[in-house]
């Protein structure tokens, strides 16, 4: 819809009027004002080359000239639109990369936390496992102590 729009506004600049005058005419036709402003300010790009067949070569150069300061005016408006709209990228990139090491920070904090639980839990096994290999070694004994007592000394 833009780029019919776009070429509505070139036929208008085509036979004469201005580019405020065509957006006001498409906008008072019905258009979307957004679109409308869209095309036109793809329009802004290219330029305008409208000369007359009367018209003697000062005139020309004098037109040539507002052209060329147009065009660069279009293209400062342009950089500066780059520029702000890549400012906020790196803005809210820079927020993501903020939130996400918050977010990495908090994790890590929890892992610590973490982690000596579960040294403690390993530890705790451990020492429960030998108690109840001294505590199973001391029934064997108690019960079998003179079995043993023979088999090592052979008597």
């Amino acid at each position: 819809m833009i780029e019919e729009i776009a070429g509505g506004l070139k036929n208008a600049l085509e036979r004469g009027a201005s580019l405020d005058q065509a957006v006001q005419s498409f906008i008072n036709a019905g258009y979307n004002p957004v679109e409308v402003r869209q095309a036109a300010q793809s329009l802004s790009y290219i330029p305008q080359t409208i000369k007359p067949a009367n018209v003697s070569i000062g005139q020309q150069s004098y037109q040539t000239s507002q052209m060329l300061t147009e065009m660069q005016q279009a293209e400062k408006q342009r950089i500066s639109a780059n520029m702000a709209q890549s400012q906020a990228n790196q803005s809210s990139t820079s927020n993501n990369f903020m939130q996400s090491q918050r977010q990495n920070q908090s994790l890590d904090n929890r892992l610590q936390r973490v982690k000596p639980k579960s040294k403690r839990g390993f530890l705790i096994g451990l020492l429960l496992a030998i108690l109840l290999l001294l505590v199973g070694g001391l029934v064997y004994v108690i019960f079998f102590g003179q079995k043993l007592l023979e088999s090592i000394l052979g008597a």
